[in-house]
């Protein structure tokens, strides 16, 4: 994916692919020399679909990660 936007010659928006579901993305965005990494879920492991999700090649200064964790339970019934 790794597609890249300039805007108004401020910010720098690059895509890469986040390997959760088709078409899920992470957009890293560089401001002043500052790097965001945004995503919502993201998965680095492939499968018979998807590709993993994209390292970018350099490391961001602030991750910001919308995710949601959902943890289940056995329950036995009596």
């Amino acid at each position: 994916m790794r597609q890249q936007l300039a805007l108004c010659f401020v910010a720098q928006v690059t895509a890469y692919r986040a390997g959760h579901v088709l078409g899920a993305a992470m957009f890293m965005v560089e401001i002043a020399g500052m790097r965001l990494l945004y995503t919502g879920d993201y998965s680095r492991l492939a499968d018979r679909h998807l590709s993993a999700a994209d390292v970018p090649e350099v490391k961001p200064h602030i991750g910001a990660f919308d995710t949601l964790t959902m943890l289940s339970s056995l329950f036995f019934r009596t």
